[in-house]
């Protein structure tokens, strides 16, 4: 017997159901497409397992990292354990694989999820101790490093990256026609803590790359102070940009680019339009219409200009063009086995993503609803390598 409640990620509690009339009605394994709601399930555990691991590389080496990163390894041993036991069955037929699989994955997924929502509460903890966004992210990295909890190695993947975001970020800047003098003064002050914050980052990159231990603390430390510098001046940046405005329910006054108050949590009307250019970036590439679609009703709400039931209106449609494209797909015969899989772990991750901002949208949870685009964002990029895996397969002669 097959009694197990909802995980929340739907492939998996589809093939929960189809199971669960399979432990009565053996027969019905092809007629129901058993063998495929395993397949999916399957890659559906290596998508989720790499980008798991791929977020855990970059965390600080602390007792509790290390605890749930061992506590990750033994609920995907069980994941596999039980899609193994699922694969026995299609092969074999026994109910006793059957019904062994699917509890071990139902733990396996449950155990995960809880996993998980230890993780995004330790980065909420991180994020209040070093402030949002780039800035608060490179003081957490930094003085982590110097800590000892995230090792020079690690530093220097993230230090890489943030150096070649710099280089976009003065291209950009450098292109930007101010809106008035106090605009361009905020402007200039931007530009020269960049530049300056820049220099010291390749310096830092240096010394780490040729392990000059005696240097590798002084460059981090000037890091540090030019992240605090570089804070002030978009701080004073987007003053400029997005003047103070009044609450219209308690009368405070609040930051321009809030979408909500900070005394009342009411709506704040809505902030002047930067004139800033987004970066430019090398390796850009067409995005899906439809994440570009719900990314911007999301924005919109974000920022109090659409309902919410527009919203949901938005997140069910795309869900349904993507129930779509997943029964298309399905038909398709000759379709490559390894895109075939790229596509569903795409699909799966998706329609994850598009539930968690939901239910985000149903609680008016503003922070889960940013939270959970990162997740959407995630699984674009899943999208995108399946497109271009189609097109190398395309480019190549009989394939």
């Amino acid at each position: 017997m097959i009694d197990l409640d909802s995980t929340g990620s739907p492939g998996v509690d589809a093939l929960l159901r189809v199971a669960q009339t399979l432990i009565s009605q053996p027969d019905l394994k092809e007629s129901l497409q058993f063998s495929r709601h395993v397949a999916e399930l399957q890659s559906f555990r290596r998508a989720l397992e790499k980008q798991f691991r791929d977020s855990l590389r970059f965390y600080p080496r602390t007792p509790l990292v290390v605890q749930l990163q061992s506590q990750f390894d033994q609920e995907f041993e069980r994941f596999r354990g039980g899609g193994r036991r699922l694969e026995s069955f299609l092969e074999v037929g026994r109910k006793e694989d059957l019904e062994t699989g699917c509890q071990r994955v139902h733990q396996a997924i449950t155990q995960l999820q809880a996993l998980g929502a230890q993780l995004r509460a330790q980065e909420e903890v991180w994020q209040q101790g070093y402030g949002p966004g780039l800035t608060g992210e490179l003081k957490f990295l930094l003085r982590q490093t110097l800590d000892g909890a995230i090792s020079h190695q690690k530093a220097s993947l993230v230090l890489e990256k943030s150096l070649e975001a710099c280089r976009q970020l003065e291209q950009a800047l450098g292109k930007v026609q101010p809106e008035n003098d106090a605009v361009a003064e905020s402007l200039d002050l931007c530009t020269v803590q960049l530049a300056s914050f820049s220099r010291n980052l390749q310096r830092a990159l240096q010394s780490l790359r040729m392990q000059h231990s005696w240097e590798i603390e002084e460059r981090l430390e000037d890091l540090l102070k030019g992240v605090e510098a570089m804070s002030v001046a978009h701080q004073n940046l987007m003053q400029s940009l997005y003047p103070p405005v009044i609450c219209p329910r308690c009368g405070q006054q609040q930051p321009g680019d809030r979408p909500q108050c900070g005394s009342c949590s009411a709506r704040l009307p809505l902030p002047a339009v930067s004139a800033l250019p987004a970066p430019p970036s090398p390796e850009a590439q067409p995005r899906f219409q439809s994440f570009v679609e719900v990314e911007g009703q999301l924005e919109q709400w974000l920022r109090g200009e659409v309902e919410t039931s527009r919203c949901e209106s938005a997140l069910d449609q795309f869900r349904q063009r993507l129930s779509q494209g997943r029964r298309q797909m399905e038909k398709d015969a000759a379709l490559d086995q390894e895109l075939k899989e790229m596509m569903t772990a795409g699909a799966c991750a998706t329609e994850t993503a598009l539930l968690a901002l939901k239910e985000a949208l149903g609680n008016q949870d503003q922070r889960a609803c940013q939270r959970e685009l990162e997740g959407l964002h995630a699984a674009e990029e899943l999208m995108n390598q399946a497109q271009q895996k189609a097109q190398q397969l395309q480019s190549t002669p009989n394939s």
